[in-house]
């Protein structure tokens, strides 16, 4: 996730971005993933990030059921 935040020109270095776990059980992790990026551009890069984590989550393959 460093590197996709890192690549993409919408979010700004400084602050830099965080990544956060917040809860972590058997069953699953809770993150949160901070990245300031200009008022303009906060919709499709909210839009990036989800879908970015969803690939991450899902991993080569696809999804198994």
């Amino acid at each position: 996730m460093e590197a996709v935040l890192a690549a993409d020109k919408r979010v700004l270095k400084d602050p830099a971005p965080i990544l956060e776990a917040l809860a972590l059980n058997e069953l699953y992790v809770e993150g949160a993933v901070r990245a300031w990026v200009r008022l303009a551009d906060y919709i499709a890069v909210r839009s990036m990030i989800v879908l970015e984590i969803q690939k991450l989550s899902i991993g080569p393959g696809g999804p198994r059921y």
